[in-house]
């Protein structure tokens, strides 16, 4: 002990206070991690985080809306729209908020609920609905429509086939009414009835 020289004492030292200050951040870095991961589990956290994510959404649509509605009758045109949305800045927020903006008349059409303006809630609800990527719930919803409106189509084309053919009988029973009496004519079943 007596041979060795006193600068191994600060080796030594710088060598311990390293270790251990690497040591405490490794521990207290798990010590977060695990803190952060079961906090993203807590339920009650869960639902006043996405509170707090609606407000803030209800409040920046206002702020759009304030923005947009030059008019102050409460309602957006679609100039007005196409006004605001024309500003590079509006864009690029929009866009931060998962919000693509390439076609402004597409998007007014999808926001305005036929009556040619946007109102504050339509533009939220919209918005809202439009903003983010595609959800599984959003597709097997269109899906269905696909299928019902497929359905309806079908069932329009079976109609129009079975007139077009009641149609076409009529026009040979008159060809030949001279043949045929009218009550017999009259009496015939239609694909409709």
């Amino acid at each position: 002990v007596d041979s060795v020289d006193e600068w191994y004492g600060g080796f030594i030292l710088f060598y311990k206070l390293v270790m251990g200050f690497a040591v405490v951040k490794v521990i207290s870095g798990v010590f977060l991690h695990e803190t952060f991961r079961v906090a993203a589990t807590d339920d009650e956290l869960m639902i006043v985080q996405k509170r707090r994510a609606v407000r803030k959404h209800a409040r920046e649509m206002e702020k759009l809306f304030r923005m947009a509605d030059e008019s102050h009758d409460g309602y957006i045109s679609r100039q007005e729209f196409k006004k605001v949305l024309s500003v590079p800045k509006i864009n690029t927020w929009l866009a931060a908020m998962d919000l693509e903006v390439q076609d402004y008349d597409l998007l007014f059409d999808f926001l305005d609920d036929g009556d040619g303006k946007i109102s504050a809630q339509e533009l939220l609800r919209g918005v809202e609905r439009l903003k983010g990527t595609a959800r599984s719930i959003d597709l097997v919803a269109a899906m269905r429509k696909l299928v019902n409106l497929q359905q309806q189509l079908a069932d329009i084309v079976t109609i129009t086939t079975c007139m077009a053919q009641d149609l076409q009988l009529q026009g040979d029973t008159t060809s030949i009414a001279g043949n045929i009496p009218s009550e017999a004519v009259s009496a015939q079943p239609t694909a409709l009835a």
